[in-house]
C-alpha cells in the first residue's frame, strides 16, 4: 500500500526540505482538467494580506456559505476524539474523505470545504509522483462530506473531482512547504464552510492550541486531534498532535475554529514525531479565498 500520510525527517536543526529551484516563486500552481486530460501552469501574485510579522491576524470577510458564529461544534472538547456523526456539527460536516484512485493503488486522504464547489486538501493527496504504481495527478477522486462508519456512509450524498491543482513546488521537487492542493466538485454540496485565518510568516506562534479534523484510512470514523504548535517556520508548524495516516489534507483549526493550515506530512524533530502543517500564509490563504 501507499501511505497515505508522507514522513519527512527534518533533522535536530529543523532545516527546509525544500528542493526548488531558485528561479522558481515559493508557490505557483499546476492544474488538471481531468475531462480534457491538459495540465496547466499558472503563477498568480496575490496582494500582501499581512505586511508585518507583528500585524493583527487576518481573516477572511463573510461571504456566502461561511458559517457564522455561534453554530454547534465539537471543536471546543479538551482531549482527541473519534467523532461517529459528524452530520449533525456545522463544522465537522464541512469536512470530506477522499477516495484516490491512482494507478492500481486506492489512496484515502482528507479535505475541507472552500467554496460551494471547491475542496482543499494536500496537495499529495491530489497529485504524487510516476511511482510505485502512481500516475502523477490522480486518475479520479470520490470526495465525500459528513462521512459516517455505519450506515447512512454518505449521509450529505458525494461529488467526483473534474479539476485538481496542487503547488507548484510540490509537483516539480516534492516540497513540502508547498503541498497544498484544490479539487474542483462535480456538484455542490450544501455544507457551507469554515472562515480561514491568514498567518502570514508570523514567528510566534509557538503554543497556539490546534483542533485537526480528519478521516483515518479504513473504516474508521472522524478523527480530531487536540494540540499545540511547537515549532514554527515562515512556511509550516509542527504540532504535538499525531494524526493518522488517511487524515491528510485535513483542515487545522485555531481556537477560534478558523483554519490556520492544512496537515501535510508526519515529521521527526528532535527524536519526537510531529504533525507537519503547511501554513496559510500569504500565498496560500489568498488562493484558497479565490474561489468564492
Amino acid at each position: 500500500a501507499i501511505p497515505a500520510t508522507p514522513s519527512v525527517d527534518l533533522g535536530d536543526d529543523v532545516k527546509s526540505k525544500s528542493a526548488k529551484s531558485k528561479s522558481e516563486p515559493e508557490h505557483y500552481t499546476v492544474k488538471k482538467d481531468l475531462t480534457t486530460g491538459v495540465e496547466e501552469t499558472v503563477y498568480e501574485d496575490f496582494p500582501d494580506t499581512i505586511k508585518a510579522r507583528t500585524a493583527t491576524l487576518q481573516t477572511e470577510p463573510n461571504s456566502e456559505g461561511l458559517l457564522e458564529l455561534p453554530f454547534t461544534s465539537p471543536l471546543l472538547r479538551a482531549s482527541s476524539w473519534y467523532e461517529y456523526d459528524p452530520q449533525n456539527y456545522q463544522d465537522a460536516k464541512t469536512v470530506f474523505k477522499l477516495y484516490i484512485y491512482s494507478g492500481q493503488y486506492l489512496i484515502e486522504g482528507s479535505a475541507f470545504k472552500i467554496s460551494s464547489t471547491h475542496i482543499g486538501t494536500a496537495g499529495h493527496c491530489v497529485y504524487n509522483r510516476e511511482a510505485r504504481g502512481l500516475n502523477g495527478f490522480a486518475d479520479k477522486i470520490l470526495c465525500v462530506p459528513a462521512w459516517r462508519a455505519s450506515a447512512p456512509y454518505q449521509p450529505l450524498g458525494n461529488a467526483y473531482a473534474t479539476n485538481m491543482q496542487c503547488g507548484g513546488n510540490w509537483y516539480s521537487s516534492l516540497d513540502y512547504e508547498d503541498d497544498w492542493g484544490v479539487i474542483q466538485l462535480s456538484n455542490s454540496v450544501n455544507t457551507g464552510y469554515l472562515g480561514k485565518r491568514c498567518v502570514g510568516d508570523n514567528n510566534d506562534m509557538n503554543g497556539t492550541a490546534v483542533r485537526i479534523l480528519g478521516y483515518p484510512g479504513g473504516s474508521s470514523p472522524m478523527r480530531v486531534e487536540v494540540g499545540k504548535v511547537t515549532y514554527t517556520t515562515r512556511r509550516w508548524l509542527l504540532a504535538d498532535t499525531s494524526s493518522p495516516e488517511g487524515v491528510s489534507g485535513a483542515p487545522v483549526c485555531d481556537a477560534n475554529k478558523y483554519i490556520i493550515g492544512i496537515l501535510s506530512a508526519k515529521a521527526e524533530h528532535n527524536g519526537a514525531t510531529r504533525d507537519l502543517i503547511v501554513k496559510f500564509d500569504n500565498w496560500i490563504y489568498n488562493k484558497m479565498n479565490s474561489f468564492y
